[in-house]
């Protein structure tokens, strides 16, 4: 497993594109980025009750989305519309 960092665009459009600044919102202990979407997604309950995840300094947030941001293993992966793009 590795720690997933998880960004939030501050002024989300949700159209894929990359966004002028981000919020930390959670570090997730998962093993795919995929995984790490699904357990920053309120589903059943708000997304912070995983045991996965430690959400950032206990703020109420919104669900990750497209334009979004998560980081592994130093690499940062921007959520698109189908599927994810590496982050120059």
């Amino acid at each position: 497993m590795d720690q997933y960092v998880v960004y939030h665009a501050d002024n989300p459009t949700f159209d894929g594109k990359k966004a002028a600044s981000y919020t930390l919102v959670a570090l997730v202990l998962t093993t795919s980025l995929g995984e790490a979407f699904r357990l920053t997604n309120h589903i059943d309950s708000p997304w912070w009750d995983n045991p996965e995840v430690d959400r950032w300094e206990n703020k109420s947030y919104r669900s990750t989305s497209v334009g979004d941001i998560i980081e592994v293993q130093g690499e940062q992966w921007l959520c698109k519309p189908a599927g994810w793009e590496k982050v120059l």
